[in-house]
């Protein structure tokens, strides 16, 4: 049965691959047969084996600064030639290269010479690629932790620089030397860090002759230069930290009279011993070094502990009394009379007690006996002819004293007054009446007409039952008077007050002081009250109040000089101990902390750009427009001054958030040797072609080819400007494409562009520059070169 011709070519390309794989097989066997890999792939045990190694980093794992150590996860790539590996791939049905445990060849034995955790070796191991030319290259994964000295001076504003330091353990630089990839670590792959960004990572070549030994090592050691990303200290430890210690200020504007001054100051210094203990966890227990954060912490407690101190003599001061502390005269005249004056402080008005100011007035104040009388018999009741009384009150308490044997003996007392005589003696009460049966009440009563001053009175008042009163006998109000000693000390000598006539049927009409007999000469129509034991006692509790209450003014004055002199400590602590002093320890920690972190808000990722090309190709004009283009304030070179650049021109811009640098390298032919020594810090170039000049197209293009060949700049953007574009029968940006078209395998895998531009006009600028910054921005293979602020 015939097969179809779909069935024919599968069974012959089944029948190919079995063939494959079984010249595979036979290739292997072939190679592995009486192969010892113990020795080294050397015709000559004179020769030398070079080892190609590079490194590639997937992540950044962690950079632990307690313990000094940096965690990377790698490949290692390794490159040499085996020329006991190598075979015809024509008598192997043109298999050129196979995969081969890496177990079953020689392999070099590079270790991390700085490695912190026994693991020196890669662990896992994976195949080899095996070439027919016997060369092998073999890239296993490794996760490495390496020693790392971590500078925490500046943190967390803190920049690293970790090494790994790889070469063979064994063998000298006479068996096996190492020749490096790329002079970068290969970040193709690299998975970015939350906390650090590697700023660079490059690696160099070493030779060392160590102690042990008369042989020279070679190994190659990778620099990694990383930045931590400060945000996250920051918010949750920096801001924190300023906020609180500026709380220590607070503590010398509250007034004295605050309770919680100490209060404050003391929770300001456990919070800042609580932040000092979270830095004590990061960084390394090293006395080699300490972080200017934890200088400023510990420098700012040392403050509040004096603040603390300060505060306590403070509240002394304040609390000071004439009872506890006499003010030296020195004291008074410095702090109220001297310092105030260049501290352009006012003293605000004397403010004194004035509790017994209006009795001490007022016991002092004659009042004369007209006064006194008319006052007194105002505010009796008097029964008018016709049968009508006009009843009169004073506004103090009155005196009332019934004259009727039968009136009741209870003794009440009046509910206007204050200070009171409860019971009178017996020989008060034979002065009214010849019976014991009436009861007098005397009282000093402070009441007084609203708006005047409150006057103290004498009242004698005499409690009636209205059921008991006989008829025919009218009510009695009280009789009110105040008392004044005229005669203060006849009044004393005699021991008796003069009262006015009680109410009643005896004087039925009101008559005046004026026509009232002396008590000199009529004393029979007058009645001497007699002061009694208790009412002298009351007089002398008065004036005991009046003496007590005097003497607290006096206290009051001088307290208030001592909570002066208190203010001015605290406003001389404020301003001079709390602020100059802070200011003059914590300058330099403060600027380092605020300046970094000013540098993370406003920072600008700075790229170095190439600027290549022939001479008179227009490179200085591009830059001159470039710079007049994107530089405030600044104005190109005149274009009569541009000539050909010999040696090196310089030019800075400031594209949003990155910063360009551009180099401006001499094009001439004895220049031209200079160029590689700038493309390892380059982040981009820039190459501008005449396209008026025919003539040096093909030179142009060698320099082009020559430059792009070179792998230090592998993955870095490429612009080229077709300049002069203004001028007729120049070529176009398709005839400059054609022109160099061998070169475009050369160019590889990296952002290029080809665009016309006239450098005398600025046509073209802004768009290659924009383009040229997108480009580095996100090109992962050259990070930028370093952080500057605006």
């Amino acid at each position: 049965m015939d097969s179809s011709p779909s069935e024919e070519l599968s069974r012959l390309a089944y029948s190919n691959v079995n063939m494959k794989a079984h010249a595979e097989e036979r290739l292997l066997r072939t190679l592995l047969t009486d192969y010892n890999k113990m020795s080294r792939p050397v015709a000559n045990t004179t020769d030398v084996v070079l080892v190609r190694f590079g490194l590639s980093i997937a992540q950044l794992i962690d950079v632990d600064e307690k313990n000094q150590m940096m965690t990377t996860n790698v490949w290692v790539k390794q490159e040499w030639n085996d020329y006991k590996l190598r075979w015809n791939p024509q008598d192997y049905e043109n298999v050129t290269s196979v995969r081969i445990p890496s177990e079953l060849i020689w392999r070099p034995d590079i270790v991390l010479y700085n490695n912190a955790d026994g693991d020196f070796a890669v662990t896992h191991l994976t195949k080899a690629h095996l070439f027919h030319d016997g060369r092998i290259k073999w890239v296993p994964p490794a996760i490495y932790k390496s020693s790392c000295s971590i500078d925490v001076t500046f943190f967390p504003f803190d920049q690293q620089n970790c090494k790994m330091k790889f070469g063979s353990w064994t063998y000298d630089k006479a068996k096996i030397d190492l020749v490096s990839m790329a002079s970068n670590v290969d970040q193709m792959d690299y998975w970015e860090s939350g906390e650090w960004v590697i700023m660079n990572a490059v690696g160099k070549y070493n030779t060392k002759k160590y102690e042990c030994c008369t042989e020279i090592y070679p190994d190659i050691t990778y620099s990694f230069i990383i930045r931590r990303l400060p945000l996250f200290y920051t918010i949750n430890l920096i801001i924190p930290c300023l906020l609180i210690s500026c709380l220590t200020v607070l503590v010398f504007y509250l007034p004295s009279d605050c309770a919680e001054k100490i209060t404050l100051c003391i929770s300001v210094l456990l919070s800042l011993t609580v932040f000092l203990l979270l830095i004590t966890e990061i960084i390394p227990s090293t006395s080699l070094v300490i972080p200017l954060i934890g200088e400023y912490l510990l420098f700012t407690m040392i403050f509040v502990t004096l603040s603390i101190i300060i505060t306590v003599f403070v509240l002394n001061v304040h609390h000071r009394s004439p009872r506890t502390h006499t003010m030296p005269h020195w004291v008074r005249r410095v702090f109220l009379d001297v310092i105030p004056i260049y501290l352009f402080m006012k003293r605000p008005s004397t403010v004194c007690k004035d509790n017994c100011k209006r009795l001490i007035e007022m016991m002092h104040k004659k009042v004369s006996p007209t006064s006194i009388w008319a006052e007194a018999e105002s505010s009796l009741f008097v029964p008018q002819p016709d049968g009508q009384g006009t009843p009169a009150r004073s506004p103090s308490p009155s005196l009332c004293l019934p004259m009727e044997q039968h009136l009741p003996k209870t003794q009440l007392l009046s509910a206007s007054s204050q200070y009171s005589i409860l019971l009178e003696e017996p020989h008060l009460q034979d002065c009214f009446s010849p019976s014991p049966s009436p009861s007098i009440l005397l009282s000093l009563s402070p009441d007084g007409p609203r708006g005047h001053p409150k006057e103290r009175s004498l009242s004698v008042q005499h409690a009636l039952d209205e059921r008991e009163l006989p008829q025919g006998v009218p009510r009695c109000h009280s009789c009110s008077f105040q008392y004044c000693c005229v005669q203060e000390e006849a009044s004393q000598s005699a021991g008796f007050l003069r009262i006015p006539s009680p109410c009643g049927m005896a004087h039925p009409k009101p008559t005046t002081p004026f026509d009232r007999p002396s008590p000199v000469t009529d004393g029979k129509e007058q009645q001497l009250f007699l002061m009694s034991p208790s009412m002298k006692l009351a007089i002398e509790g008065v004036q005991y109040i009046a003496d007590h209450l005097r003497a607290e003014d006096a206290d009051f004055s001088v307290k208030e000089d001592w909570k002066y002199v208190a203010m001015h400590f605290r406003k001389h602590f404020l301003f001079t101990d709390d602020g100059i002093t802070r200011l003059s320890f914590n300058a330099e920690r403060m600027y380092t902390l605020l300046s970094g972190l000013y540098k993370y808000m406003f920072q600008k990722d700075e790229y170095c750009i190439l600027i290549l090309g022939l001479d008179n190709a227009g490179k200085t004009t591009f830059l001159e427009q470039t710079k007049t283009k994107f530089s405030k304030n600044y104005k190109g070179m005149s274009l009569s001054k541009i000539t050909t650049t010999v040696g090196l021109n310089i030019g800075t811009i400031d594209v949003g958030k990155a910063r360009l640098m551009f180099w401006d390298l001499g094009g001439q032919e004895e220049l031209q040797s200079l160029w590689d020594k700038y493309y390892a810090e380059s982040h981009g170039v820039i190459y501008v072609i005449d396209s008026t000049d025919e003539e040096r197209l093909s030179e142009s293009k060698e320099a082009f080819e020559k430059m792009i060949s070179s792998e230090v700049l592998e993955g870095v953007p490429l612009l080229v400007l077709a300049n002069k574009q203004d001028v007729e029968n120049c070529l176009s940006v398709p005839d400059i494409k054609t022109a160099f078209s061998d070169c475009a395998p050369k160019i590889g895998k990296r952002d290029c562009l080809v665009q016309p531009c006239t450098a005398l006009t600025g046509q073209g600028v802004n768009e290659g520059i924009e383009w040229m910054v997108k480009c580095v921005v996100r090109n992962i293979h050259r990070p930028p070169r370093q952080k500057d602020i605006t």
